[in-house]
């Protein structure tokens, strides 16, 4: 005689889908990932190299010739852009990338991430299953070295959603001295 397998709570197919494109756009970012970093890598020595030119450049006239009002603010505004590049490749991305990891859970899915060098601040978009997953997600990031000040900016029901998620907007603050010990 063989034995009955019964399932009195089936899982739901919903939620196996959820997960496998969660799963597959994961796999797909972290694929990504190296040839983003080299071709990151490769910008930013390209902007270093041109920077340097600048700042040789602007020596050389300072020295030799003065350059007219319009032709000085142009080279200060591109010195400028240039450093404000540089800034923001030279964050520290790794460290960043482990403290989201980390405070990572199966009810909460990690939609953006999006950082401001000038500030030190990162802002993350996020969709939970609920506002007390939201809320504990928020907590695990607080607690994370690299990131103070970690608070929900907004957050919204989605209604047109059949499981009716969480949306929400989360804004921390990089620590100084963990960017120091991270570089």
């Amino acid at each position: 005689m063989r034995a009955l397998d019964l399932d009195y709570i089936p899982r739901p197919v919903a939620a196996k889908r959820a997960g496998l494109a969660i799963l597959l756009l994961a796999v797909l970012v972290a694929a990504a990932m190296p040839a983003l970093y080299v071709h990151y890598a490769d910008q930013k020595q390209a902007l270093q190299a041109r920077h340097r030119q600048l700042e040789r450049s602007q020596q050389y006239q300072a020295g030799h010739t003065t350059l007219s009002g319009a032709a000085l603010q142009e080279a200060q505004s591109e010195i400028k852009r240039a450093n404000e590049v540089i800034l923001q490749l030279d964050l520290p991305w790794g460290p960043l990338f482990e403290a989201v990891e980390g405070s990572s859970h199966e009810t909460v899915a990690l939609l953006a991430i999006q950082p401001d060098a000038q500030k030190r601040m990162v802002s993350l978009a996020a969709e939970a299953k609920d506002m007390p997953s939201a809320v504990a997600y928020v907590k695990r990031l607080g607690r994370e070295p690299i990131l103070s000040d970690t608070h929900i900016i907004n957050h919204q029901v989605q209604e047109q959603d059949p499981d009716k998620p969480l949306r929400f907007s989360v804004q921390a603050v990089w620590r100084e001295k963990a960017l120091g010990s991270a570089k």
